[in-house]
């Protein structure tokens, strides 16, 4: 199964909701979908987008980013 996570002074898993919409991006990018470069999403009334390329979550307001990553399972073809 794979879950996304990200770093807060060790990794933690991103809620079931979230990393299923990050998974379907990523995936979709690995298809060639160029819409799907990032992923946008809200947290604790916060707005985050999630950049694929540099795999780094950057909080809109504050601009403050950190890694993430992908855990559990293969890279999709194309990755």
């Amino acid at each position: 199964m794979i879950q996304w996570e990200y770093f807060d002074a060790f990794w933690r898993a991103y809620d079931a909701p979230t990393s299923a919409g990050l998974e379907q991006s990523f995936t979709a990018r690995a298809g060639g979908a160029a819409a799907a470069a990032a992923f946008s999403f809200h947290a604790h009334g916060r707005p985050y987008d999630v950049d694929f390329a540099m795999m780094q979550q950057t909080n809109r307001a504050s601009g403050f980013s950190r890694p993430v990553r992908r855990a559990g399972g293969a890279a999709p073809a194309g990755v």
